[in-house]
């Protein structure tokens, strides 16, 4: 676990925590500046699950936006590293997040927060970990977070053809053989081509025109293709259609899949703010899960924005338009954190009809209101 912090609060220079941070096996780092004089602990927790297909990445390649996110909303991150796949598949990651979200509630005050708001965040692997979390903790009795903020979340881990899913045939940032190694080795089963099936040497390939094996060395390879981890090399053309995920009971538990869950589990879920991007090939999954939710009569929002792919959040320094759509995952945090006051403006007042209604309309972006509309920043016109 990384606790980030732009601010120096109380309880983040206890001896407890130092101690705690020192024992072999805790795994919790602090990117703290201990030399400055503690303020008052903040009424809020963020909790944040990292991306990274569930086989990659740490809270430490997530840090660049999560200190601005600290900056922005004056709050305290933990930041939580969990188990990667293959080695540790399905149910590894999810019940060390759970453990983590419940170590966090119970030693908030270590970490700088009185945590009256709790909010969890994520992208891509992180945001199904974030919303299978909150799914766990209602069905265990644990304090249920007070919201959630995912940005191009894993929804659904099947083979589920959409037409969005169409876009890792060309998509550089996650192809389709990247894809289903992530599903497969999350699930704890097995990508293969049809070739791999079969028996076959998936280092040969045939020689044109007669179908003789012809042997394939390093040499032989695209330079760019060594930069990638062995077996998630983006397959050739002709291998596209041979392209299987080995089916499992797993894939579609809903743990694994949350867009798969029954109603009662998706009814006790909190508040859910959805950022998409129109270029991610998981989009589609994203639309489905807002309205699985919005047909619940679920609070939910969901945000896409365009020109933007799968994996922004880490392209944060690359362009305005990454910053602008951070900006939106920042606003939609705060919302969460907020809400309880809002909430109580609400009861004293006369409340408004509908839940989880859409009005915020961000340069670049695309909202969708609970009613399906689609609406285009800034022109306010229904399409």
């Amino acid at each position: 676990m990384r606790l980030i912090s732009h601010k120096l609060l109380e309880g983040q220079n206890s001896e407890e925590l130092m101690a705690f941070s020192r024992v072999e096996g805790t795994s919790l780092s602090l990117a703290l500046n201990l030399k400055l004089k503690p303020n008052p602990p903040s009424p809020w927790l963020l909790v944040h699950f990292h991306g990274g297909g569930f086989v990659a990445q740490t809270s430490k390649s997530h840090e660049n936006y999560l200190k601005s996110w600290s900056q922005e909303l004056t709050v305290p991150i933990l930041s939580v590293d969990y188990s990667l796949a293959p080695e540790a598949p399905f149910p590894r990651a999810l019940e060390e997040c759970f453990y983590a979200y419940c170590w966090a509630l119970k030693h908030c005050h270590l970490l700088g927060t009185t945590a009256e708001r709790v909010c969890l965040a994520g992208d891509s692997a992180g945001g199904n970990l974030c919303i299978t979390v909150a799914m766990r903790a209602a069905s265990q009795g644990v304090r249920v977070p007070d919201g959630i903020m995912v940005a191009y979340p894993a929804t659904l881990l099947t083979t589920y053809a959409s037409p969005s899913r169409l876009l890792t045939l060309i998509d550089p940032m996650l192809p389709l053989s990247v894809l289903s190694k992530c599903l497969s080795a999350y699930a704890g089963t097995e990508a293969q081509t049809s070739e791999e099936g079969k028996g076959k040497d998936s280092s040969s390939t045939a020689a044109p025109g007669n179908g003789t094996p012809q042997s394939q060395t390093t040499q032989d390879q695209p330079l760019h293709m060594e930069e990638y981890p062995d077996g998630f090399q983006p397959l050739r053309t002709e291998q596209l259609t041979d392209t299987k995920m080995e089916s499992s009971p797993v894939n579609r538990n809903p743990y694994v899949s949350p867009l798969l869950a029954p109603d009662s589990m998706l009814k006790s879920l909190p508040p859910v703010h959805i950022v998409a991007c129109a270029l991610d090939a998981m989009l589609d999954d994203s639309v489905m899960f807002a309205r699985r939710l919005k047909g619940l009569n679920q609070p939910v929002t969901l945000c896409v924005v365009e020109d933007l792919p799968h994996g922004f959040l880490s392209l944060l320094q690359l362009c305005k338009e990454t910053q602008e759509a951070s900006d939106i995952c920042v606003a939609k945090i705060r919302e969460v954190f907020k809400q309880g006051q809002e909430r109580t403006d609400e009861d004293a007042g006369s409340a408004t009809g509908g839940t989880g209604q859409e009005t915020e309309r961000s340069n670049g972006a695309w909202t969708r209101n609970t009613d399906g509309e689609e609406l285009a920043a800034g022109d306010g016109q229904s399409r």
